[in-house]
């Protein structure tokens, strides 16, 4: 019963009544709108995970003497890690995560380069406050 009531409270005072809409239906909204952000924070934190273990991988190769981007990290391949990125995405982190594979796996020149464009696309991915907020509209936020 409180929690229905702070929830209720809250709703009547953050989500404005639409015309011939009572407290259930801001009550509804609310909730929905604080699961859709649950769903995104969610989903950054996975992202970030997955970027975090592909530098760890890539930092691995680089700075240990005979450690090849198959056996970068903890039995895993960078190769395999870097499936994980492609999965998790969006395009612009996973292109950039494949060009820093390939600058470990053939010429280091350009190193420094592609790391710096990882970090610069995967640090706008986990960006929350750069997200689009999935819509209300569709079933689950979808």
């Amino acid at each position: 019963m409180t929690t229905w009531w702070a929830v209720r409270s809250t709703a009547a005072t953050a989500v404005p009544d639409p015309p011939g809409a009572g407290v259930a239906e801001a009550v509804i909204v609310a909730t929905a709108r604080l699961m859709a952000e649950d769903r995104l924070y969610a989903r950054m934190a996975a992202r970030r995970q997955v970027y975090e273990n592909f530098l760890h991988g890539a930092g691995r190769v680089l700075d240990t003497p005979g450690a090849t981007v198959d056996s970068a990290l903890e039995g895993k391949s960078l190769r395999g890690i870097l499936g994980s990125v492609e999965l998790t995405g969006p395009d612009d982190v996973t292109e950039a995560a494949q060009a820093l594979f390939d600058c470990l796996h053939g010429d280091r020149r350009d190193i420094d380069k592609a790391k710096e464009t990882f970090l610069d696309a995967a640090r706008g991915a986990v960006d929350v406050r750069r997200a689009e907020t999935p819509s209300l509209a569709t079933p689950a936020g979808r």
